[in-house]
């Protein structure tokens, strides 16, 4: 028996014909995901496949990329003022230094120039200071990025993140990060890097903060009430007016701390395991 198989990819018809069995066989399948050819240079147009495309720098101001395909492309230095990009796949985009006021697809924002949402690599991007509130940051690739000083709340995700940070009850954990206000009730932030940490007014009553590094932390009237502080370092750290009733502070290291109008109660337990209140430190 002999048998051709013709196949025409544009189309993706597949013929089959036996000679033996005068058969003959024709099947037309639907086009892959794929099917449109990657054009870098195309004029942009909804669903226009730029996939893996070097988009730096590209004046894409007011373009419609709805249900674009920009799944792996350099977006940095991008103009994507009035850009509508609704519905367009953006899985492991790269971007900076993007300007304009985009339409984007749901759960994808513009934060200090980059591309933030579901799938973005922001590997090395620089967002200290950045607000990343209410952000979906579900499969980022965050590794290198500079997070200093940075806001959060509500993150959703479980992103890859620099060494030393984490990701705990919707917050991002790690040193110098902006955590004012922060509701972290009950969080096990033991072993944690936060130095430098700002922890003004925080709720972090019955924390498991043991052995974390708080060295230079503000924890400024932080509610740390019934928190473990079990040998955690708290070198120069401001610990003023700070409600520690309850706290374990057994084995801290409190030297320079700032402990004025701290809180302590007789459920306390002191630096040298003594039980509170404390007056000496």
């Amino acid at each position: 028996m002999h048998r051709l198989t013709l196949t025409r990819w544009s189309g993706l018809v597949v013929l089959l014909l036996s000679t033996a069995g005068f058969g003959v066989a024709l099947w037309t399948l639907a086009p892959s995901a794929n099917a449109l050819s990657v054009n870098c240079h195309a004029k942009p147009h909804a669903g226009v496949n730029f996939a893996n495309c070097n988009l730096t720098g590209r004046n894409l101001k007011n373009a419609n990329l709805e249900n674009a395909d920009l799944m792996n492309a350099n977006l940095k230095g991008a103009d994507l003022q009035g850009a509508e990009l609704s519905g367009a796949h953006l899985n492991n985009v790269s971007s900076g230094s993007v300007v304009g006021l985009p339409i984007l697809p749901a759960g994808w924002d513009l934060i200090n120039g980059y591309l933030v949402g579901p799938g973005a690599n922001l590997n090395g991007a620089q967002l200290s200071g950045a607000d990343l509130y209410g952000t979906n940051i579900v499969n980022a690739r965050i590794s290198g990025a500079d997070l200093s000083f940075v806001t959060s709340g509500l993150v959703k995700g479980n992103p890859t993140l620099p060494a030393g940070w984490k990701l705990v009850n919707g917050y991002l954990i790690g040193p110098d990060a902006n955590l004012a206000f922060a509701s972290l009730h009950g969080a096990n932030l033991s072993h944690a890097d936060l130095a430098g940490a700002k922890f003004f007014s925080a709720n972090l009553a019955n924390a498991n903060l043991s052995h974390a590094d708080l060295s230079g932390a503000d924890l400024s009237s932080a509610n740390l009430s019934s928190a473990d502080l079990s040998g955690t370092n708290l070198f120069n750290a401001n610990l003023m007016s700070a409600n520690l009733s309850g706290a374990n502070l057994s084995g801290a290291g409190l030297s320079q701390t700032s402990t004025t109008n701290a809180i302590t109660n007789s459920s306390t337990k002191c630096p040298g395991a003594q039980s509170g209140p404390c007056h000496t430190w």
